[in-house]
């Protein structure tokens, strides 16, 4: 039996060790031309697909982010006025997500709410709806997801509150539930979960929250305010309990702050600051947009780029990873780095956009979150089974059992395999397996001694070929014989396409390797049926 292992392609950049900590470059978009980025969200396909939505200048750019190293635009929009048919030039766009669909805004000009189809991705995007009929700009949008109601934040035509669309009846024409005023006025950004939003309300240092469950008539709840190092008070996120809320004055010098919502009587006392330390003149640092995900604060921190927050204690508000999008920076005048960040995808990559630089995918590393499974495959090789798997960055200690039944219920282990801190992606070979049905697992023993398992993966091999090869390791050419009409492709280590062909009946074909680096390959083979086998082959 062989062992095969390969590596994720890290895109890496000369930064001094003060500009990371616990955090690895996936993957990085600039697209040409761009003048100027905004905000960025992201979205998981029901088939594996990640999806980064990005702002620029005068674009929208659709960005298929499942392989971080190999960045395929899907689609990229150029942005247009409603009203005077001009392209839209705006340096505040923002973005969300509600089912299959993208809804997008703009502070500036008039492109009104665009909505986006994201059913079709990876192949496209499709603009659906584009409308000013409940706005011509606003500064953000939210959507409370499980309700489907938008909420604007700083439109045009309501600047003393919100207007609340309905999504659920036509998400592609969204009508409007109301449009309430609220005490405060201006709302620069909202946050609501479960018909309780979280109104940010800028240059009047109040942060309120309301019960919006009957939308022309909200519920006033409490402000929060007098609190220390009041500036702008920007954006806020509360946690899935509903007992955590981090949010951010957009005041260059003031700390970020954790308080419990729930309270009745906000005293000094009730609010934690935390700040990022990674310059020396810090005192000067501005943060921009939080998000908080189980005990992680995720925070957008303009100069000083990503900056992750342990919140579990929030007496001991602890910085435990970072990436400086803009490492150039020597003093904090004016608002330049990072923009938004949303830390929400499946495979648990997180996108950060950079005004001046683009898209950033970003993995954290050095046990700051512990290793998760991010995909596990098994195929046939012949008469031989081959397993994949990625996972998130391991800690040292981390081992990998492979294991193998032929009922489903007993596993035996194959092989272990030590995880290795530079290394995501892993493959095994079970040689000569025989006829019949095999199952597979992988397990991970954590440092800690706790176990995590993928699920258990099946092939069955019959004794009808479906494809050969020869040689299986050269510099040249390969020659495959594929037995049924189908799909030959051939991937590298890393998962990436390089050769792709469209086989009738017991066909045979050549495919020259002297093109690619040496290393590991899988050629594959698909029938219009399902069937699928694959071989590994090596350029030499």
């Amino acid at each position: 039996m062989r062992l095969l292992l390969f590596s994720t392609l890290m895109c890496l950049v000369t930064l001094a060790d003060s500009q990371s900590m616990n955090t690895l470059l996936e993957g990085q978009f600039d697209g040409a031309g761009v003048i100027e980025y905004s905000d960025i969200w992201g979205y998981a396909a029901p088939n594996g697909t990640e999806v980064a939505i990005l702002g620029g200048r005068e674009e929208i750019f659709f960005l298929d982010v499942t392989d971080p190293a190999n960045i395929v635009v899907i689609n990229e929009f150029e942005v247009y006025n409603i009203v005077s048919g001009t392209v839209n030039n705006s340096v505040w766009r923002d973005f969300k997500t509600y089912g299959d669909y993208a809804y997008a805004c703009a502070d500036q000009g008039s492109s009104g709410l665009m909505i986006f189809d994201l059913s079709y991705v990876p192949d496209s995007v499709v603009l659906v709806t584009q409308t000013n009929d409940f706005f011509n700009r606003s500064h953000n949008i939210y959507i409370d997801t499980q309700h489907g109601r938008l909420y604007t934040a700083g439109a045009n035509t309501h600047t003393s509150g919100t207007k609340i669309l309905d999504l659920t009846v036509d998400p592609e024409n969204p009508t409007e539930l109301a449009s309430p005023t609220l005490t405060l006025g201006y709302i620069h950004d909202i946050h609501v979960v479960n018909h309780i939003g979280y109104c940010s309300h800028g240059s009047d240092q109040a942060l309120s929250i309301y019960d919006f469950t009957t939308p022309g008539s909200p519920v006033w709840l409490k402000d929060i305010d007098g609190y220390p190092e009041p500036g702008y008070n920007h954006s806020a996120w509360v946690d899935a309990s509903g007992t955590r809320l981090v949010f951010a004055d957009e005041t260059h010098g003031q700390s970020l702050k954790l308080v419990n919502p729930t309270l009745n009587d906000f005293q000094t006392t009730n609010f934690h600051l935390f700040k990022s330390q990674l310059l020396p003149n810090n005192a000067n640092s501005i943060g921009h947009n939080p998000f908080i995900l189980d005990d992680l604060a995720f925070i957008a921190y303009y100069h000083d780029g990503l900056q992750v927050f342990d919140i579990s204690d929030s007496n001991n508000i602890v910085n435990v990873g970072y990436y400086d999008t803009y490492p150039n920076n020597t003093n904090y005048n004016g608002f330049e780095g990072a923009w938004g960040v949303y830390p929400f995808l499946p495979s648990g990559r997180i996108l950060v956009s950079d005004i001046s630089t683009g898209l950033y995918i970003i993995t954290l590393t050095g046990g700051v979150l512990p290793l998760d499974f991010l995909d596990f495959i098994v195929a046939p090789a012949g008469r031989h089974a081959l397993l994949q798997w990625k996972s998130s960055v391991p800690d040292e200690g981390d081992v990998f059992y492979v294991e193998h039944s032929r009922d489903g219920g007993v596993f035996k282990t194959l092989a272990t395999l030590p995880a290795q801190r530079e290394r995501l992606g892993y493959s095994y070979l079970h040689e000569q397996i025989g006829p019949g049905t095999h199952f597979y697992r992988i397990r991970a023993k954590l440092r800690d001694n706790s176990e995590k398992l993928t699920e258990i993966r099946s092939v069955q091999l019959s004794s009808e070929r479906l494809l050969e090869a020869f040689p299986t390791a050269t510099t040249g050419f390969v020659t495959i014989n594929a037995f049924k009409a189908g799909s030959l492709a051939l991937y590298d280590a890393m998962g990436r396409r390089v050769w792709s062909h469209t086989t009738g009946q017991a066909d045979q074909v050549r495919t020259d390797l002297s093109r690619l680096s040496q290393g590991q390959y899988f050629l594959e083979f698909r029938t219009a049926g399902g069937q699928r086998e694959a071989l590994p082959v090596t350029r030499l």
